[in-house]
């Protein structure tokens, strides 16, 4: 871009304008814990005799740190070492404007804010407060450097983007051996261990590279049918979680263990089998992947009377009888704004789940499908209205054997799901305490490819069996041992890539790995998966035309079986 250009991207928070030879300059920058963003930047080659370097600056609307990116070190952020590569940084109070070279090489550059977050606990704040003094002091006095080693280069393709690196919010306990098996066993139908991945060729992935992708990305967020936001613990929950013994059975004796439920089990189902299919356009998904059709879909009915009526089910609606005659997960709102747990466990919703699981009932009629029934998914995250916190966790249980009467009276056929987010973000403890024991017929995850970002076979790998702040599960084995420990096969409703952050057809080729292997309907089975296909904030979540993972549709194509590679969706343009 020739020198002097505008501004070509901003999200009022994050601005940039490119100096220097006419060449492309990839940005792209994703919220971090805490608030700030984590950019990644990058340039192509340029024109034959160009200077090998341009000239980036970032202008942001409020005074900030720049640090180049950091590390972990046993829970620990340290700042990266190496030659400068911050060439000025120059702040107002209000504003702060970041000059940096661009070349050939990835970098990432974090932007943190110099106030503190907001704590999970209000006690915590002074503590919060420290601790963000002390990392602004750490990497302010040497965090604006970075040596060839700390960058990442997508194994010398230019075009790959770095690594997403954790942000300097929640410690993590280390989750020990990545071995999916022997650290996170879970009972198999036929006792055969998950492979290691395949190696195909997909470990790399192309970061979005056109111009209106490289938009300022605002922080994730969750809305009635989408992926969320970053996790947050108190120092507390955090410390707690950190002396736990291991990545799976580690909780204290005394803690609540679910026994297996005594509702609707999948008896067409046999080991090495699973439902497949996609929210949003089951067709377009099937036509990718060779004209497979989808054996499932999903679908959310929340927000006024939507949560009741469930209209998506009746006569016309999208996946009303006449439309749709496969198998559906129905997510539904046990309440909206203004509602609670303890006005649920005290029956104050009990008229309104009535009428829901009977027009759920009428909507289903007579198909032959599995109906998963998925009330308050997400609980464990803090964007819905249904979110639970630690302290309402008994109430949440009361509430649930309400649910639990009415449905096995209502709609015994349906099979019960609790849902949860990847990671807790709204509770504040361990998510497996909130598993009813006895009372789900199986056990859900919303499963993106973010917080953390996985770009390679590596990286999936060794998030499997990850804890979440909370010692909760967080990796797809930890999901998968809880189930197990529930005595319920996995549900995933949702899981996708995420644009914003990169393509990266590893994570689809680890998913894909993740199901086939563990098929089934036993405990900690993955009885079935839907790909969350929705073309929605700027093509973030979609593989279809269009699509700004462009590899990551080709990975899903080839592993669900699509063989003519021109049907394969190109890169938006």
């Amino acid at each position: 871009m020739p020198s002097g250009a505008p501004p070509r991207t901003s999200d009022t928070w994050l601005s940039f304008t490119v100096s220097g030879q006419d060449a492309a300059t990839r940005v792209y920058s994703s919220g971090v814990p805490g608030g700030g963003r984590l950019v990644s930047y990058w340039q192509t080659p340029g024109p034959e005799g160009a200077a090998d370097s341009r000239r980036l600056t970032l202008t942001v609307d409020e005074e900030v740190v720049a640090a180049r990116t950091a590390s972990l070190a046993d829970g620990a952020m340290t700042p990266a070492a190496g030659a400068d590569e911050i060439v000025d940084t120059d702040t107002d109070g209000s504003t702060t404007t970041i000059t940096v070279t661009s070349d050939s090489t990835a970098a990432e550059l974090y932007l943190l804010p110099v106030s503190a977050p907001a704590a999970a606990d209000e006690e915590d704040q002074g503590v919060l407060d420290e601790l963000w003094s002390d990392v602004l002091d750490l990497i302010g006095a040497s965090g604006s450097s970075a040596s060839d080693e700390d960058s990442s280069e997508g194994d010398g393709d230019v075009n790959s983007p770095p690594a997403s690196s954790p942000a300097p919010t929640a410690e993590r306990p280390d989750p020990g051996s990545s071995s999916d098996d022997d650290v996170c066993p879970v009972p198999e139908g036929d006792g055969t261990p998950a492979p290691a991945s395949t190696g195909t060729g997909d470990e790399v992935g192309d970061s979005v590279s056109d111009e209106s992708a490289a938009q300022g990305q605002a922080d994730d967020y969750a809305v009635s049918d989408g992926p969320s936001s970053a996790p947050s613990f108190s120092r507390a929950t955090r410390e707690d979680a950190e002396t736990t013994a291991g990545p799976c059975d580690d909780r204290p004796d005394d803690a609540p263990s679910a026994s297996p439920s005594t509702g609707t089990q999948r008896p067409d189902l046999v080991p090495g089998d699973w439902e497949s299919g996609a929210s949003g356009d089951p067709d377009g998904v099937a036509a990718l992947r060779g004209g497979q059709p989808a054996e499932i879909a999903t679908t959310w009915a929340n927000g006024g009377t939507t949560g009741i009526d469930v209209p998506q089910l009746q006569d016309g609606g999208e996946y009303s009888e006449e439309n749709w005659d496969a198998s559906l997960i129905v997510s539904v709102s046990p309440f909206e704004e203004g509602g609670s747990w303890a006005q649920a466990a005290a029956g104050a919703y009990d008229a309104d789940w009535r009428q829901q699981l009977t027009n759920v009932k009428k909507g289903w009629g007579e198909r032959e499908g599995n109906l998963y029934l998925s009330p308050a998914w997400e609980l464990n995250g803090n964007w819905f209205p249904w979110a639970v916190t630690e302290a309402e966790t008994a109430d949440f249980h009361t509430a649930w054997s309400r649910y639990r009467d009415l449905q096995q009276e209502i709609l015994p056929d349906a099979l019960l799901t609790l849902t949860f987010n990847r990671e807790s973000n709204g509770y504040d403890g361990d998510a497996r305490d909130l598993i009813p024991t006895g009372e789900i017929d199986a056990y859900g995850v919303d499963y993106y490819n973010h917080f953390p970002y996985a770009s390679t076979a590596a990286e999936f790998e060794e998030q499997l069996d990850d804890r979440d702040g909370g010692g909760g599960p967080k990796g797809f084995s930890a999901h998968r041992a809880a189930a197990a420990e529930a005595g319920v096969p996995v549900v995933v409703p949702e899981w996708n890539g995420s644009a914003k952050n990169g393509d990266s057809p590893a994570f689809v080729t680890g998913m894909y790995e993740q199901f086939r292997t563990h098929a089934g309907p036993g405990a900690g089975q993955v009885a079935a998966e839907s790909l969350f296909e929705i073309d929605k904030d700027g093509g973030n979540w979609t593989l279809l035309e269009g699509t700004k993972m462009p590899q990551s549709a080709a990975t899903y194509a080839r592993l669900w079986g699509q063989s003519a590679d021109s049907d394969l969706p190109e890169q938006q343009q």
